[in-house]
C-alpha cells in the first residue's frame, strides 16, 4: 500500500519540522503522500514573522539550528531554512494561527529538554490549543525521555528509525481523532446556537437509571434551577404532578415498546409568564446500549402555526382558556398505558349542558364564554386535584378520573357534579339554571382504547333520556347497580337526621355465672320503603363518605346511656361497642369516649371497645389509642379473631382483655376433627395469655356443648339470643333478674 493510496485524501493541515534528509522524512516521501513544503528560502534569508512565510497546502518542513551536521549536508538544498529556536517558535505559532492544524510532528533530536518543553508549552498555550495531536520523534536508544515527553504534552512518541508507514499511520490516526472531536464540538456548538435561536434543547436519557444529559438551554426552556446534576427528577420538576406522570409514562413506553412520543405541557412560575413547551422523545439506537431515549424540548409559546397545527399544538382553548380535547386525548392515552400496566380501572365522564343550543340563542358571545368558564370551574370544584376537566366542544366537557376504586365510584363523582349545579349561574345581570347530563365509560369494561371509550361515553350519554336520569353508564349491569348505590348513599346521608337508625343489643352469656354478662351494641338502619338494610351494605359506604365518625359517635353515646340506665335499675352488665380503624385513627376518638362516659354516668369498667384483629395491628396510633383506653379502665376486645392475621405472638403485645373467636371455626364442629382441634388449640393459647374468651356465632346445642367443654368463658349467638331493641333487651334482663337459676333465651 503506497502513501498516496492511504493518505492522499487527508486534507487536514499538518506541520512537520525536523531534518528533511532523514529517510522517512525526505522530500520525495512527503511528495509521494501528496504533501507539500516551504520553498524559496535560502539560509541567508531572514524570517522575522510568520506572515513572511508563504504556506503551500497542508505541510510545512522547517529545520532548526540544532543539527549542524544536517545543515552542512543541505546547504545546497533550496528548500532548507536555518532558524533559531525563537524564530522557529514564531513561525510555528503563526502557522497554527493561520491554518488551524490538527496534527504536528516534531523532531526533538538535538533539542535540549528546556528548549523542547518551552516549545510545547508555547504551542499548547497558544489560543488554548489543546485539540492538537503532537508526535515527537526521538532517538532510538533514548527510551527514558518518553515519560517526560508525555508529561510535557506530547500525544504520541515514535523513533526516527520507524518506517514511514508507521509514522504516517500515527499521524493520520491522531489527526482524524482530533478532526472527529472538533467536528463533534463544532456541531454541538452549532446545534446549541441554533437551539437557542429556535428555542429548542436536546436531551438524552440513559438505560437503567434516571440520569440524563442535556444542552445548556434546557434549564431556561423548562424553567429549571441551576444544578450540578442532570436527572429525570430535575428535568420534570417544573411540570404539574399529572404532567410528570404523563411524561414518565411516555418515557416508559418509549423504552419498553420503542414508541416515539410528543407531548405538550404548560409551565408556570412566579417570575415567568405561562410557557408552553413541546417535549418529544425517540428510542435510542440498538447499538448504543447506554442511551435509552433521545429527544428535544421546544418552546412553542409564541408559535403561530396554521389552523390544522393549532389543534395539535395548543392545549388550551384560545377563547375560554380551558384545556382542550387534544390534551385530554394525550392524557387519556397516558392513563390507559398506566392502567394496562397496573391492571387498574379508570373512568371517563362526558358532561353536556342540557339544551345548550337553546340556551346559546339567548346569550351573546361574552356570556357564552362565561358560561363555559363557570361550568368548568364548578366541575373542577367537585373533583380531586389529580382528575382532569377539559372543554371538548360547545357545551361539552370531559372529566377524566385516572384512579377509581371500582366501577361504581364514577357514579358517586357524577352525583357530586350534579350538586355543583344546584344553584343558577350568574351571567352578567342574568341568572341561568344550568342542568347537566353525563355519560360514564369505565376502563376496561367499556373499551381498551381512546376511541372505544369515547364511543361508550357517548352511548351512555344518549341513555340518559331513555332512563330519565341525569347520568348513565354504558354497561346496563353496572348502570342499575351504580344508580342503586348512589341512591343508597344519598339516603344514608339523610338517615341519621331522619332518625332512621337504631341500636340493637345482642346478649353475651357467662358460662361460669350462667347469666347474661353483657350486650354488644349493633347499629341497624330501617330505610323507609326498603326495610332493614344490612350493615355489610351500608357500613362500607359510611366509611367511604366519612359518615362513620358521626354514626360511631351516635352509637357510642346511645349504648352508654342505655347501659347506665340499666345500672340505675340494678341491672349491672357490660356494654360492648364496635370501633372501626377510621374511628381509632381519629385524634378526637379518645375524647369522644370520655365524653360519652361522663354524660351518661357509666363507669369506665362497664364499657368494652371491640376492634377487629386486623384493625388492632394497623398502626402504632391505634395501639396508642387502645393503650389509653386501658389506662382509663375501659376494656378492650379483639373481635373476629381468626379472620385476619391470626398471629398469637402479636396478642401478647396488644392491650387486650377479651378474645372473641370468629364463627368460622364452628363450621365443622364437632364432626370435623381438624376444626375441633384448631378451635381447642386457640382456646388453650388464649387461656395461657390470660384472655377472657368469647365464642361468636353459636347456633346449635352441639356447638354450645363443645365450646363450653373446652373452656370458653362466654358464648354469643342466635342459639342463646338474637340482637334485640332496647325494650326487648331490658325485658330479658328483668326476667333473668327474677330467676334465681338464670335463663336460656330463644
Amino acid at each position: 500500500m503506497t502513501h498516496s493510496q492511504s493518505y492522499a485524501n487527508l486534507s487536514l493541515p499538518i506541520i512537520t519540522f525536523g531534518n528533511p534528509v532523514d529517510p522517512y522524512m525526505s522530500i520525495s516521501k512527503f511528495n509521494s503522500a501528496n504533501y507539500s513544503y516551504i520553498k524559496g528560502y535560502e539560509k541567508s534569508d531572514t524570517i522575522t514573522s510568520a506572515e513572511s512565510v508563504q504556506w503551500e497546502d497542508d505541510l510545512m518542513i522547517i529545520s532548526g539550528d540544532h543539527s549542524k551536521s544536517t545543515h552542512e549536508k543541505n546547504t545546497a538544498n533550496s528548500n532548507y531554512v536555518n532558524l533559531s529556536m525563537s524564530e522557529l517558535e514564531n513561525i510555528v505559532v503563526g502557522f497554527i494561527n493561520a491554518t488551524n492544524p490538527q496534527a504536528l510532528m516534531i523532531d526533538i533530536r538535538g533539542i535540549s529538554q528546556i528548549e523542547f518543553t518551552n516549545m510545547i508549552s508555547t504551542i499548547r498555550s497558544f489560543h488554548g490549543k489543546q485539540d492538537l495531536f503532537l508526535i515527537a520523534v526521538k532517538d532510538v536508544d533514548d527510551n527514558s525521555i518518553a515519560e517526560e515527553l508525555y508529561a510535557a504534552g506530547v500525544s504520541e512518541v515514535c523513533s526516527y528509525i520507524e518506517s514511514s508507514d508507521t509514522v504516517f499511520i500515527k499521524l493520520n490516526q491522531g489527526a482524524n481523532a482530533i478532526r472527529t472531536l472538533k467536528a463533534y464540538l463544532d456541531k454541538k456548538n452549532q446545534l446549541e446556537q441554533i437551539g437557542c435561536l429556535a428555542k429548542i434543547g436536546h436531551w438524552e436519557l440513559f438505560h437503567d437509571s434516571y440520569e440524563m444529559l442535556w444542552t445548556s438551554n434546557i434549564e431556561e426552556l423548562l424553567l429549571l434551577e441551576k444544578s450540578n446534576h442532570s436527572n429525570l427528577a430535575l428535568f420534570s420538576q417544573s411540570l404539574k404532578s399529572v404532567d410528570q406522570s404523563l411524561l414518565a409514562s411516555s418515557l416508559a413506553d418509549c423504552v419498553e415498546q420503542k414508541k416515539s412520543f410528543t407531548v405538550v405541557f404548560e409551565l408556570e412560575s412566579s417570575y415567568n409568564p405561562v410557557r408552553k413547551v413541546k417535549i418529544s422523545g425517540s428510542p435510542g439506537k440498538d447499538n448504543d446500549k447506554g442511551i435509552a431515549v433521545i429527544g428535544y424540548v421546544q418552546d412553542i409559546s409564541n408559535h403561530n402555526p396554521d389552523e390544522n397545527s393549532v389543534r395539535q399544538l395548543l392545549s388550551r382553548d384560545p377563547t375560554t382558556g380551558l384545556e382542550t380535547q387534544y390534551l385530554f386525548n394525550v392524557r387519556i392515552q397516558s392513563v390507559i398505558d398506566a392502567a394496562r400496566r397496573s391492571q387498574k380501572s379508570f373512568s371517563i365522564i362526558k358532561v353536556e349542558i342540557d339544551s345548550i343550543d337553546d340556551i346559546s340563542k339567548h346569550l351573546n358571545e361574552e356570556q357564552l364564554r362565561e358560561l363555559h368558564i363557570q361550568t368548568s370551574a364548578r366541575l373542577h370544584s367537585m373533583v380531586r386535584s389529580r382528575d382532569i376537566v377539559s372543554l371538548l366542544g360547545k357545551g361539552t366537557f370531559g372529566v377524566l378520573l385516572p384512579e377509581i376504586k371500582d366501577s361504581y365510584s364514577a357514579a358517586y363523582v357524577a352525583h357530586k357534579l350534579l350538586e355543583a349545579f344546584s344553584h343558577p349561574v350568574q351571567l352578567e345581570d342574568e341568572l341561568i339554571q344550568v342542568n347537566i347530563l353525563m355519560g360514564i365509560a369505565v376502563y376496561p369494561e367499556d373499551g381498551l382504547n381512546k376511541s372505544t371509550l369515547f364511543r361508550s361515553a357517548n352511548k351512555a350519554l344518549n341513555k340518559t333520556a331513555a332512563l330519565n336520569k341525569q347520568y348513565a353508564y354504558c354497561s346496563n349491569s353496572i348502570n342499575d347497580e351504580a344508580i342503586a348505590r348512589v341512591e343508597l348513599r344519598q339516603a344514608l346521608n339523610n338517615a341519621l337526621e331522619n332518625h332512621e337508625f337504631s341500636v340493637y343489643y345482642q346478649p353475651k352469656l357467662s358460662m361460669t355465672k350462667n347469666c347474661i354478662s353483657g350486650f354488644e351494641a349493633l347499629l341497624r338502619w330501617n330505610r323507609p320503603g326498603y326495610g332493614m338494610v344490612s350493615p355489610d351494605v351500608f357500613v362500607p359506604i359510611a366509611e367511604e363518605t366519612g359518615l362513620i365518625h358521626e354514626l360511631g359517635r351516635w352509637v357510642l353515646d346511645t349504648a352508654c346511656h342505655q347501659a347506665a340506665d340499666w345500672h340505675r335499675q340494678g341491672l349491672s352488665v357490660c356494654m360492648a361497642v364496635n370501633a372501626s380503624a377510621m374511628q381509632l385513627n381519629k385524634d378526637t376518638f379518645i375524647n369522644e369516649v370520655k365524653h360519652a362516659l361522663k354524660v351518661s354516668g357509666l363507669a369506665a369498667e362497664y364499657l368494652e371497645i371491640e376492634v377487629t384483629e386486623s384493625d388492632s395491628q394497623t398502626s402504632t396510633e391505634i395501639l396508642t389509642t387502645l393503650g389509653a383506653f386501658r389506662d382509663m379502665g375501659v376494656k378492650i376486645a379483639i373481635d373476629d379473631f381468626g379472620t385476619g392475621y391470626s398471629a398469637f405472638s402479636s396478642l401478647k403485645h396488644l392491650p387486650a382483655d377479651t378474645l372473641k373467636i370468629d364463627r368460622a371455626f364452628l363450621g365443622g364442629i364437632p364432626e370435623n376433627k381438624l376444626d375441633s382441634n384448631l378451635l381447642e388449640s386457640i382456646i388453650k393459647i388464649a387461656k395461657i395469655l390470660k384472655l377472657s374468651i368469647v365464642m361468636e356465632g353459636v347456633e346449635t346445642q352441639e356447638q354450645a356443648d363443645f365450646v363450653i367443654d373446652k373452656g370458653c368463658d362466654h358464648i354469643q349467638g342466635y342459639f342463646f339470643g338474637r340482637p334485640l331493641p332496647s325494650d326487648g333487651a331490658s325485658n330479658v334482663l328483668k326476667i333473668e333478674q327474677q330467676s334465681a337459676m338464670g335463663i336460656t333465651i330463644h
